[in-house]
């Protein structure tokens, strides 16, 4: 591999640094213990070691989500594709910082949360791995499952950035910006390649730190959306939420991301019904009228929806990822992938925030994954259904052509012994 090798030495340049993109990796937490990965997840992991032949693809995953006989799977599959597996559960920490551990210590309690129904979110877990320094150092560049990479047999994987990380961040859309983790891109050390470049650890490090306030403190900022969407109706379904929690006998201290999702999943647009109301600061109880009940029953999965996405994204996720890299803007960086075509070429996706958002409140199947929500994992069950129904048919119509030219190549051979038959005769 020459200079595209994955210990090739890294230098700073005029522009700044050099990423080295010959190493990369995924994260899938399996929800089903039988199913190591969904088919769909299966055939775009095939793909990418089609498309990148000289790549180091690394795929992390969670043993404690899936049965023995999953993981002998999940081995063999990886074995066939040239894929390392590497357990979460397994990962040795001893030399992770105190605020990595916090993080580790975060993504297993979602994960085990979340197997356990009890308010987990896997993406989340994804959220939190993603920021660990050794991870990175190991694996290279994090892209999601549906973001496609290619790199050919003899291209170049080593490119000129001004900047120590680089991320989607598409500024063209006048409506809203667009930003978030499903690829990072992080510089290397000049000096040592197999290490991340030193501002790249400085930026991550102040990001660890914030992601772990959000998460021990997540109230003021699952409640952020709520507030800038200036909907009382919002605003009343959060603090109800709240009530719930105190009845519960969880004080303020005890407030957390997984029992406020947990309460979440179990309400229901009737606990409305005589419920405290929050109007001008102050608590009112009525009753809700035929319409206002009518309306509440519509428009309360949106709502539900859209709140339990902001206790991920606004905690862990997309929104707040990068928000303490945006006074970096300011000397003169450039973030967003989108402005470095040598390498954004190579990536492929169209799942921007935004998108996710419409298409996730839309009936398409095919616009955006989104499988870490409950919407997603539908419609991402779907798609494997619709791929499994054509693999059949596929194979099928391969089986009838072959049955089909075994019986002429079988028809042929028996007129001809005929012929030769009657030939001896005569």
């Amino acid at each position: 591999m020459n200079s595209n090798s994955i210990n090739a030495p890294i230098l700073k340049t005029n522009q700044g640094f050099k990423v080295n993109l010959t190493k990369h990796y995924k994260i899938w937490f399996s929800k089903k213990e039988n199913d190591f990965m969904p088919f769909e997840n299966q055939r775009r992991l095939k793909q990418m070691r089609r498309e990148c032949p000289n790549v180091q693809i690394s795929l992390i995953f969670s043993a404690s989500c899936i049965t023995k006989r999953a993981i002998e799977r999940l081995t063999t599959f990886c074995k066939n594709n040239n894929i390392t597996p590497i357990d979460f559960d397994s990962l040795d920490i001893s030399n992770f910082s105190p605020e990595e551990k916090r993080l580790y210590s975060i993504a297993r309690n979602e994960i085990d949360k979340a197997k356990n129904n009890q308010g987990g979110n896997l993406a989340a877990a994804s959220d939190c791995i993603r920021r660990i320094i050794p991870i990175i150092e190991k694996c290279g560049t994090y892209t999601d499952l549906d973001v496609q990479v290619k790199f050919n047999k003899n291209e170049n994987m080593i490119f000129d950035v001004n900047t120590p990380i680089v991320y989607p961040y598409d500024t063209k859309d006048k409506h809203a910006e667009t930003y978030t983790n499903d690829i990072l891109i992080v510089a290397n050390d000049p000096n040592a390649p197999d290490k991340i470049a030193k501002e790249a650890r400085e930026m991550i490090i102040k990001d660890q730190k914030a992601l772990i306030e959000r998460y021990d403190n997540p109230r003021d900022i699952i409640s952020a959306p709520l507030s800038r969407k200036s909907n009382k109706i919002f605003l009343n379904v959060y603090y109800l939420i709240y009530l719930h929690m105190m009845r519960a006998g969880k004080s303020y201290h005890q407030y957390n991301v997984t029992s406020f999702r947990q309460i979440l999943e179990s309400m229901s647009y009737q606990d409305f019904i005589d419920g405290p109301f929050l109007f001008n600061g102050k608590i009112k109880s009525y009753y809700l009228s035929a319409d206002d009940m009518e309306t509440l029953a519509q428009k309360w999965e949106p709502i539900k929806r859209n709140i339990y996405n902001a206790s991920v994204t606004y905690v862990t996720g997309l929104l707040e990822f990068f928000d303490d890299f945006k006074s970096q803007v300011k000397l003169g960086r450039t973030f967003s992938l989108e402005n470095y075509y040598s390498i954004n070429k190579h990536f492929t996706n169209k799942n921007h925030l935004n998108q996710c958002v419409i298409a996730s409140a839309s009936n398409d199947t095919t616009f955006t994954d989104s499988s870490w929500t409950k919407e997603g994992e539908q419609k991402q069950a779907l798609r494997n259904a619709n791929l499994a129904a054509f693999a059949i048919q596929k194979a099928w119509k391969k089986y009838k052509f072959f049955k089909s030219s075994s019986c002429s190549s079988g028809s042929t051979k028996t007129d001809a012994v005929k012929s030769n038959n009657n030939n001896s005769i005569n």
